[in-house]
C-alpha cells in the first residue's frame, strides 16, 4: 500500500505485510481465537469493563483506559509466527 497526500506527507510512503502460507495439515483444522458466538464469559468480561469506567467515574478507580485488556504479554494483540504460540490447535 502506498500512501501519497500532500496535504499530510512530505513525499509518498509504502508499507508492506507480508503474509506466510501456513501448511495445509496445520489449516486442516483452524479454531477462530476471535470469534464470540458461543462465548458466555463475554457479558462477565463487558460488565467487568463497564463496572471499571463507573468506579473511575466517581473517583473509586484507575482510568480503565491506561489498564491492560488481555493484550500484555502472550500474542501482545496478534499472532506468533512461529514456534509454539503459533500453532492454534495445540
Amino acid at each position: 500500500m502506498t500512501v501519497e497526500d500532500p496535504t499530510v506527507w512530505t513525499k509518498p510512503w509504502t508499507a508492506k505485510h507480508q503474509l506466510k502460507r501456513q501448511s495445509d495439515a496445520a489449516n486442516r483444522i483452524y479454531i477462530e481465537p476471535r470469534c464470540h458466538e458461543g462465548n458466555y464469559g463475554m457479558t462477565a468480561l463487558l460488565a467487568g469493563a463497564r463496572a471499571a469506567e463507573r468506579a473511575f467515574a466517581q473517583r473509586r478507580g484507575p482510568d480503565p483506559a491506561t489498564q491492560c485488556l488481555g493484550g500484555c504479554g502472550g500474542f501482545a494483540g496478534g499472532f506468533a509466527d512461529e514456534g509454539e504460540d503459533a500453532n492454534p490447535v495445540r
